[in-house]
Formats: C-alpha cells, structure tokens, sequence
C-alpha cells in the first residue's frame, strides 16, 4: 500500500500532507485536554467565543499554525507543477 500512495504521490505533495496532518494533529490535540478553552465553549454552546479560543491556540503555538500554511502551499505548488 504504501508504494501504491507513493507512486501516486510526488516526494512535494506528501511532505506538505504530512506537514498539514502533523498541525492538524497537535490542534486536535490541544482541544481534546480538560479545561481547553476551545473545547469549554463548545460544551456550553458559547459559539461567540470560539473565535477567541482559536486565536488563543494561533498565539501560544505559531509555529503549527505555520506548518499547516506551508504544508497547503507545497501541496498547492506541486499540483500545479
């Protein structure tokens, strides 16, 4: 299976995949522990503060946020090679 989706797959597009599915992971992450800002408004039903709680994640962990815009940009690029 694996050559399969590597054949399928250029060496860009599954770098930038992994990069977007590692950032993806850590926010999912991040949201699953008690007491999460993000999953606290989401229990309530407080939907007008979700907005805060996702900019709250962007300011404590750039760097996953960045991860994820560059891993959409690889793939975005090597698409369209």
């Amino acid at each position: 299976m694996s050559r399969n989706l590597a054949s399928r797959l250029g060496p860009q597009q599954f770098v930038g995949g992994l990069f977007g599915l590692v950032a993806a992971i850590h926010f999912a992450l991040w949201t699953s522990h008690a007491g999460n800002p993000l999953r606290t408004s989401l229990q309530r039903g407080e939907v007008a503060a979700v907005p805060s709680a996702v900019v709250s994640y962007l300011s404590i962990h750039p760097a996953y946020a960045l991860l994820f815009v560059v891993g959409v940009a690889v793939v975005a690029r090597a698409t369209l090679e």
